[in-house]
């Protein structure tokens, strides 16, 4: 069989695959012309995705923002429809190895540590208090490792090629925050009592996107100053300070603030003064200042705080799951309890918590899955990357490693990082990518 008619083959299977998927998940109670509609939708998508690796990019971006949503129509459907792209990535990647006989680029560093901790994660069924869970998610992972370090990385060749896949992101991300500013105009949808949601499914879902992109849009808006990148950026802080995400606010401070202070020498005394006045106002306000903002930021225990400690009012329940997170890791420190199994743990050890189900930080989530020897595979190479020194000025490298430093902060309070069907996961694994690509160009 010669490439071509390989390429074509491969084609054909991934159209069936997508199909087949499309099927298994459609309400079938809804009318066929629906049904045939949508399929060929899908076929369509599928088709353009294989031609254009920007519409691809730029599609897995998308559609994954567009499933955090609070409508549940659009929901229901993205969250088939999200897993289509990478589908493709994953049947483009195995194309590309088996027509042409070799990976698509060398194995790096970073790639000994990510192999070691999928097989992991899929090891860990074997011990896990729900192996199918554990199967299933570490096989999401997977997917998303093979789609941005096997066939996004190995495309990425100069510095246009970073800037490219860049606008690609922000593009996408365009869409869910401009509806959401135009839902500002209807308050009994965009608003959750007295914080804004506006297209996403909670406030927090702003605070951890905003945190993840905000670098990127100062480097776009400062560094290159387009038009559109400025009033993408007022949408984008016009929403999160509307959210009152605290994890948000600070995340998308410490990274977007830490661009600042690295690249414009001008700004660093007002930066590091702007940076001193938010910890104090976070953290140390007056009672005056609590019971204005305390519907805001939920800060009422804050003045209690001296008096009885508790801090879980505070945080919001989180230092209740903390501490329960952290007496399960005790119990099973070096394996933990099975990867993916983290939003099914308190209810399998009957363990009552307030509200939600998972960890709310990434340290302790990703420990108490996988254990101690998890938790150091998983994250040291992004901490390499995040504190490798710069041998460069290039303020793009700065930008990325904001968007690493506060999406690491954020993960301080909320569990993203390795979900990988979430809004947030792919867009900070691309620039994980990114910055070792610029970093292999030092």
């Amino acid at each position: 069989m010669t490439d071509n008619q390989s390429e074509k083959f491969i084609i054909g299977l991934i159209f069936m695959v997508v199909i087949l998927i499309y099927l298994y998940f459609y309400n079938l109670s809804l009318r066929s012309g629906w049904l045939l509609i949508g399929g060929l939708i899908i076929l369509s998508l599928s088709f353009v995705m294989l031609k254009s690796r920007r519409f691809l990019i730029f599609s897995t971006a998308l559609f994954l923002m567009l499933t955090a949503t609070q409508f549940g129509t659009i929901k229901n459907v993205m969250e088939t429809v999200r897993w289509i792209p990478y589908i493709v990535f994953m049947f483009l990647f195995l194309s590309q190895f088996f027509i042409r006989k070799r990976l698509p680029r060398k194995v790096e560093g970073f790639d000994i540590f990510l192999f070691i901790i999928i097989i992991i994660m899929f090891l860990s069924a074997f011990y896990s208090i729900d192996p199918s869970l554990t199967v299933k998610r570490a096989g999401t992972f997977l997917l998303l490792y093979i789609s941005v370090f096997w066939v996004i990385y190995p495309e990425i060749h100069s510095k246009e090629d970073i800037e490219e896949v860049i606008d690609l992101i922000l593009y996408a991300s365009i869409i869910p925050y401009t509806i959401s500013v135009v839902l500002l105009f209807f308050p009994d949808i965009a608003f959750l009592g007295n914080r804004f949601t506006g297209y996403f499914l909670n406030p927090n879902t702003i605070g951890i996107l905003t945190t993840v992109l905000l670098p990127l849009i100062l480097w776009k808006a400062i560094e290159r100053k387009n038009r559109w990148a400025r009033t993408f950026l007022f949408f984008v802080l016009l929403s999160l300070v509307l959210s009152g995400s605290r994890s948000g606010l600070l995340g998308s401070f410490v990274g977007g603030n830490f661009y600042i202070f690295m690249t414009r020498k001008k700004y660093r005394v007002p930066a590091a003064f702007l940076g001193l006045i938010f910890i104090i106002l976070m953290f140390a306000v007056g009672e005056k200042m609590i019971d204005r903002m305390s519907s805001y930021l939920r800060t009422e225990a804050v003045v209690e705080i001296t008096e009885r400690k508790d801090l879980d009012e505070v945080t919001a329940g989180r230092f209740e799951k903390w501490a329960a997170m952290i007496s399960l890791i005790k119990k099973r420190p070096l394996l933990g309890y099975g990867f993916g199994t983290e939003d099914i743990l308190f209810h399998h050890f009957g363990i009552t918590v307030s509200r939600g189900s998972y960890a709310y930080n990434i340290f302790l989530g990703l420990t108490v899955q996988l254990g101690i020897l998890g938790f150091i595979l998983f994250f040291s190479p992004i901490f390499y990357l995040l504190f490798k020194p710069i041998n460069i000025q290039d303020s793009l490298i700065y930008a990325l490693k904001g968007m690493l430093l506060g999406g690491l902060v954020v993960g301080f309070f909320e569990t993203w990082i390795y979900s990988v069907g979430s809004a947030f996961a792919f867009p900070f694994w691309i620039g994980v990518v990114l910055l070792l690509r610029l970093d292999k160009k030092q």
